[in-house]
């Protein structure tokens, strides 16, 4: 194993990061030459895990966009204990999630798009075949998470029969098409809106190949607090016209069951979190009348909204 992190020497100062809800250890990292880095520090039982997420990120990489690009990745120790190690360029500029409430809502939709069609670009590149899981392996685990959601008496909601029957009863629809490489956490939270005024993306940490309708639901649970316009946006920026039924089918499926299992997810948080997601959980419930309907209907009422006409 290395001792060191072979850049450690062209360091200044490491600031930790506190924020977030990943496990991994964050720091920011200035260099000699006043340039930022990202540095994410994870324990080295998680480096089969982390190699994978490592290969990903590389293939992110080769895309144009602006984005947390890889400068070197290794085994460590760490304040004396082996761990993994992932040094990534840092994107300046500020959290979209802070700058959208500035925007006009023209501007919020216009960011969306761009966010929608750099997602476009992520799903489209090609996969090797040894970092997909099998169908059967994505729908159990998704299985599974909801009988620890049912196994939790005191997270439960009245009625919530209705929702995992329709879980059950639709999760054949998971992974039936072509996987894609997703980002996994893709949201406002995980986009920077730069000095110039473009979209960098950075956080691949959850990164993974799944359905590309998984990296939609997060906009039902943490960008339309922040946007609905934004939330459109990547939407019409993804499919340039009407998304097809199949794709509101299936992220539907997503919705349902992380509207169920989130509030679990959260709760070695705290209960703040634990009530934020349980809020979020109820909005969920109603923007899909209880998935009596396919598609949110923040998103069907956008059809009457100045904002999105671009013409």
């Amino acid at each position: 194993m290395n001792s060191a992190i072979p850049e450690r020497e062209t360091w200044s100062n490491i600031i930790p990061i506190l924020y977030g809800w990943s496990k991994d250890r964050k720091y920011q990292i200035i260099l000699q030459n006043g340039q930022k880095c990202l540095l994410r520090i994870s324990p080295i039982d998680q480096m089969e895990r982390k190699q994978k997420e490592f290969a990903v990120v590389q293939r992110f990489n080769r895309l144009p966009h602006i984005m947390s690009r890889v400068i070197s990745f290794g085994s460590t120790l760490w304040e004396g204990e082996p761990s993994v190690y992932m040094l990534l360029s840092w994107v300046e500029g500020e959290s979209l999630e802070d700058a959208l409430p500035r925007l006009t809502p023209r501007q919020q939709y216009q960011a969306g798009r761009h966010a929608g069609s750099i997602l476009k670009d992520f799903h489209s590149l090609p996969l090797k075949t040894e970092f997909t899981p099998s169908p059967e392996k994505k729908r159990q685990s998704i299985l599974d998470k909801l009988e620890e959601y049912k196994a939790s008496a005191h997270l439960r909601i009245a009625g919530d029969e209705k929702i995992i029957q329709f879980i059950t009863g639709h999760i054949k629809l998971m992974r039936q098409d072509k996987p894609a490489l997703c980002h996994g956490d893709y949201h406002p939270g995980n986009l920077i809106l730069t000095p110039e005024g473009s979209i960098g993306v950075i956080d691949f940490n959850r990164c993974r190949v799944s359905d590309s309708a998984e990296d939609f639901y997060k906009l039902q649970f943490f960008g339309k607090e922040c946007s609905i316009p934004y939330c459109v946006g990547q939407i019409d920026g993804y499919f340039d016209s009407e998304p097809p039924k199949e794709f509101w089918e299936l992220l539907a499926v997503y919705c349902a069951w992380s509207s169920l299992y989130s509030v679990k997810w959260a709760e070695p948080f705290g209960m703040f979190d634990v009530s934020n997601m349980a809020r979020r959980r109820k909005e969920c419930l109603e923007d899909y009348e209880w998935f009596h309907r396919i598609s949110p209907k923040w998103f069907e009422e956008s059809r009457k909204a100045a904002w999105r006409d671009l013409t």
